[in-house]
C-alpha cells in the first residue's frame, strides 16, 4: 500500500516509512524464522509443514526487494 501511495502522491516521507517498514518487517520475519527452525527442531513435526511455513516465511523477502527497486528507480 505505502508503494502504490508514494507512486501516486510521490512524496519522500513514504520513502523512508516504506523504508523502516522494510527493515522491520526484514527483522521481524527473520526472528519468527528462527523460531520457527527451533520449534522444528524441539518437536517432532512434519517436514512438510515446516518447510512449507519456511517457504511462504521467505516469499516476502524478493517482494521486499522488488518493491525496493521499484522506489529507488522512481525517487531518482
Amino acid at each position: 500500500m505505502s508503494l502504490l501511495s508514494y507512486l501516486i502522491f510521490k512524496q519522500s516521507d513514504l520513502i523512508e516509512i516504506g523504508i523502516v517498514y522494510t527493515i522491520v518487517a526484514v527483522v521481524w520475519n527473520s526472528i519468527v524464522l528462527v523460531m520457527i527452525l527451533f520449534a522444528a527442531l524441539g518437536q517432532k513435526t512434519s517436514f512438510k509443514e515446516t518447510a512449507s511455513t519456511i517457504g511462504i516465511l521467505l516469499i516476502n523477502l524478493p517482494i521486499a526487494f522488488l518493491y525496493f527497486i521499484i522506489i529507488i528507480e522512481y525517487a531518482i
